[in-house]
């Protein structure tokens, strides 16, 4: 994740989605265009969950922040999760 240039001010999403029963999640690559990410466990069970709820409550669209750690520095992203 740490290979994905931006400024300090712009923010930084992810896009998850259930993809036949199976999280995806995708980011930015320094071209623009959306790569596949794997996330810490914990995480990944968080954003299905959001993901399973938003199918029960029959919203589409949820923003959660989640906080990574990559190379002893923290960086906190936004993900965008879908629901299908």
């Amino acid at each position: 994740m740490g290979e994905t240039p931006r400024s300090a001010s712009a923010p930084y999403y992810l896009l998850a989605y259930l993809g036949e029963e199976r999280l995806c999640v995708y980011a930015p690559d320094s071209l623009g265009a959306w790569v596949g990410r794997s996330l810490p466990e914990a995480e990944e069970l968080r954003i299905e969950a959001e993901l399973h709820r938003l199918r029960r409550s029959g919203r589409r669209v949820a923003v959660l922040e989640v906080c990574l750690f990559a190379d002893g520095e923290r960086l906190c992203v936004r993900v965008l999760c879908v629901a299908a």
